[in-house]
């Protein structure tokens, strides 16, 4: 992504020259390079020479840990909730705090559903502390949000499965990923899924999700409002959701897996 977004802090002259020079050998030395996306497959293609055929796309999967609490008790969710003082409702964004996860325009979408259409949508962000965290906090400060936006930091597994499960919807406002994990979480999970409509995002999610522009926050304040105000969408998009996230089982990661190792060492 340093390739599409330079300006970033997290992507500082010595990180790129690091990255650069770590993919350059990594690609030239391997056998098969598995990448998560069709586009990443291209990109690779593109800006370092790797031959298409070496470059192997395999979807994400969600996780062990999303299994495994998926059917946790409604009791042990409502505890989790109350632990934090959540409200009961809210939108959930689990993600660190780079710069490229975008919490700045997503907090002033929230922000502007308040100011005009006095609506509050409290958020939950869940994530380690990097770089933006303090502009973040900031932010929040300044606009006063600070009963409206929740960041609780890094947590157990156990217990973001349980915020999740009690959101109205995941939001998931970064600009600079070509696929990621939260969306397919959610799925598996059944919660409805706002995503940003750069790079390969789309077709992870395919209509398991609504799409807004991340870099225009009007557009996030109209999806965010379509998707809290429309119980019926909810409900489609988990509906949809389920079907994408069997087709993005972790049983097909796995047997994607197995057979690229089993055509590899044949014809090695």
């Amino acid at each position: 992504m340093y390739r599409y977004f330079p300006e970033l802090d997290e992507y500082s002259f010595q990180e790129r020259f690091k990255r650069n020079l770590a993919n350059k050998n990594l690609l030239k030395n391997s056998v098969k390079t598995v990448v998560d996306s069709v586009q990443s497959a291209k990109d690779l293609n593109k800006f370092f020479g790797t031959p298409i055929e070496k470059l192997v796309p395999i979807p994400l999967c969600a996780p062990p840990h999303i299994y495994k609490y998926k059917n946790m008790e409604s009791a042990e969710v409502e505890y989790i909730s109350k632990k934090y003082n959540l409200p009961s409702e809210y939108i959930i964004y689990p993600a660190q705090f780079w710069s490229h996860k975008n919490h700045i325009r997503l907090i002033k979408a929230l922000f502007q559903l308040k100011t005009k259409k006095n609506l509050i949508v409290p958020a939950v962000f869940v994530g380690a502390n990097w770089d933006s965290y303090n502009d973040v906090v900031q932010l929040i400060t300044d606009l006063k949000m600070e009963d409206q936006i929740f960041c609780l930091g890094y947590l157990p597994e156990k217990e973001v499965v349980a915020l999740y499960k009690k959101s109205i919807a995941l939001v998931f406002a970064s600009f600079a990923e070509y696929t990621n994990l939260p969306v397919v979480e959610a799925m598996v999970l059944g919660v409805p899924i706002l995503c940003a409509n750069t790079f390969s995002m789309p077709q992870q999610v395919g209509n398991a999700a609504i799409l807004f522009d991340p870099f225009n926050i009007n557009d996030i304040a109209e999806k965010i409002l379509l998707i809290w105000s429309q119980s019926d969408l909810r409900e489609q998009l988990i509906s949809n959701g389920k079907i994408r996230a069997c087709e993005l089982s972790d049983k097909n990661f796995t047997n994607r897996w197995k057979e690229l190792i089993s055509i590899t060492i044949k014809n090695k």
